[in-house]
């Protein structure tokens, strides 16, 4: 879903917002190929070292799913995970220098050690690992913007050619990055729940474990109230300035997709409920993206 996510975020936001004001992109297709890879190799590195401290929980929670132990041992992850990581910041010095912009080489460097601090501490915390995983999953999102603008900003010939479109493409961005945070917080307090038994063996202190999966789920729902209720704002917007086609999919698909889930989450008691519960939520995050597909259609 991440290749998904900022593909769309490129050529389906801001590509068609920026030329159809008259301007044109500032960051090649290379570098954007680039900047996906790297993101994904660090994304990928991260799901290895969480799979290596989440060892014993999850020979619990999904014994058949277990990659560390199964396909490759732990030092061959932990290698795995190493030439994942320098490979990435690698290509992200290289990107760096390529738009004259170091800052963003130390940012990949915070993102590949906060993935490390969540796998060794901060998932073990209540609240904290669901809020640090959940702005990594926007921030996912806002980087492809981030790094557009920051190229556009080293070009004054383009960035002068652009400003009637940075407004437009702000309000869309963070638009996304929103639902993509609360999506992900919703999915990530499911998954707690589903898996109590495996994080209380482990000594993981998630919502579920500390509040019970009650109170879990109560504040699941009201995440998701939440989110319709940003979904409302943003209609009203999206048919004031004449979005037409994206009023009508966010009324008729993303909103009913809120109801069923708000359904699901409240009927959830054991580890199956809560596994079908965090499908759907995938299911509604990835139909929200798509969503902007629908913003040419203007």
């Amino acid at each position: 879903m991440l290749i998904l996510s900022q593909c769309l975020i490129r050529y389906f936001l801001i590509k068609p917002i920026v030329e159809s004001n008259g301007g044109q992109m500032a960051l090649s297709d290379f570098n954007f190929f680039l900047l996906v890879m790297i993101t994904l190799l660090i994304s990928g590195a991260g799901y290895i070292i969480n799979d290596y401290f989440d060892l014993e929980g999850d020979k619990i929670n999904k014994p058949l799913k277990l990659i560390i132990g199964h396909h490759f041992s732990v030092e061959q992850s932990r290698m795995i995970y190493f030439v994942m990581n320098l490979t990435a910041l690698a290509a992200g010095s290289y990107l760096s220098v390529q738009l004259g912009l170091w800052q963003l080489a130390v940012i990949f460097l915070i993102i590949v050690l906060m993935l490390w601090y969540y796998s060794a501490r901060y998932k073990r915390m209540m609240f904290w690992g669901n809020f640090v995983v959940s702005s990594l999953t926007a921030f996912s999102l806002f980087i492809v913007w981030m790094v557009e603008f920051f190229a556009l900003r080293a070009n004054p010939n383009l960035y002068v050619q652009n400003l009637n479109s940075i407004h437009l493409v702000n309000v869309f961005i963070y638009g996304y990055v929103f639902f993509a945070f609360i999506t992900s917080m919703i999915r990530e307090i499911i998954k707690d729940a589903e898996d109590v038994e495996g994080d209380m063996r482990v000594q993981c202190r998630t919502i579920p474990i500390v509040l019970g999966q009650r109170i879990a789920r109560l504040i699941a729902i009201f995440l998701i109230v939440m989110s319709m209720g940003a979904l409302v704002y943003a209609m009203i917007k999206l048919w004031e300035f004449n979005y037409d086609v994206l009023f009508w999919y966010v009324a008729v698909v993303l909103q009913p997709l809120h109801i069923f889930l708000i359904y699901k989450v409240y009927l959830s008691n054991t580890s199956d409920d809560f596994h079908n519960a965090s499908t759907y939520s995938k299911v509604l995050m990835l139909a929200g993206l798509l969503s902007m597909v629908l913003i040419s259609f203007h």
